[in-house]
């Protein structure tokens, strides 16, 4: 994965996570991945697996698509 993408999942996992309040640690449970690696993800240290993805949109109620579709710019 490019690291753009890697950044937008991340971002956008971010933003679900608080959209549910919900956790890291939570979504750790619900996935069983571990906590450590979602965080690694989280600050861009190693790279999203397609499994963890679904893994995680199973968990938040999302699609793949969501997660990696960039948020519009809100330049003007």
């Amino acid at each position: 994965m490019t690291n753009d993408l890697n950044a937008t999942v991340a971002q956008n996992v971010g933003l679900a996570l608080d959209s549910q309040g919900r956790s890291i640690t939570d979504l750790s449970r619900t996935t069983g991945i571990a906590e450590r690696t979602l965080r690694r993800r989280m600050t861009g240290t190693s790279d999203w697996t397609t499994g963890e993805i679904a893994l995680i949109c199973a968990s938040l109620g999302t699609s793949p698509q969501s997660l990696m579709r960039k948020a519009p710019s809100l330049a003007a």
